[in-house]
C-alpha cells in the first residue's frame, strides 16, 4: 500500500516534471523567436544607417570632387598670373636696362657728369 502511494507520488512528480518541461522549452522557443525578431529588426535599422552614412559618403566625395576642381582651377589661374607677373617684371627689367644703356649713351654723347644728375635728382 505504502508503495503504491510512493508510486502514485512519483507518477504526478514526473507529469509535473514533465508539464514543467514543455512549458521550458514553449518559453525557450518564444524567447528564441523573440530574438529573431529583434535580431531581425536590429539588422535592418543598421543596413539602413549605413545605407544612409553610404549616401552621406558619396554626396561628400562628390562635393570634395568638385571643391578639388575649383581648387586645381584656381591654384591654374594663379600659377598663370604669377608667371605672367614675372613675365612683366622680366620686361620692366629689360626696360629699365635699357633706359640705363641709353642714359649711359646720352650722358656720354653730351659730356653730362653723373654727380651733376644726382644732385639735380635729389633736389627735385
Amino acid at each position: 500500500d505504502n508503495l503504491s502511494v510512493m508510486s502514485e507520488s512519483l507518477i504526478s512528480h514526473e507529469q509535473t516534471l514533465t508539464e514543467w518541461s514543455e512549458q521550458m522549452k514553449e518559453l525557450i522557443n518564444t524567447s528564441n523567436m523573440q530574438q529573431n525578431e529583434n535580431l531581425k529588426l536590429l539588422q535592418n535599422e543598421t543596413n539602413q544607417v549605413c545605407d544612409h552614412l553610404n549616401e552621406d559618403k558619396e554626396e561628400l566625395t562628390a562635393s570634395l570632387s568638385e571643391e578639388e576642381q575649383e581648387l586645381n582651377t584656381i591654384h591654374q589661374v594663379v600659377k598663370m598670373k604669377i608667371e605672367d607677373e614675372g613675365t612683366i617684371i622680366k620686361d620692366v627689367d629689360e626696360m629699365n636696362d635699357l633706359c640705363s644703356v641709353n642714359a649711359l649713351e646720352y650722358k656720354k654723347e653730351n659730356g653730362i657728369i653723373t654727380s651733376n644728375i644726382s644732385q639735380t635728382s635729389s633736389n627735385q
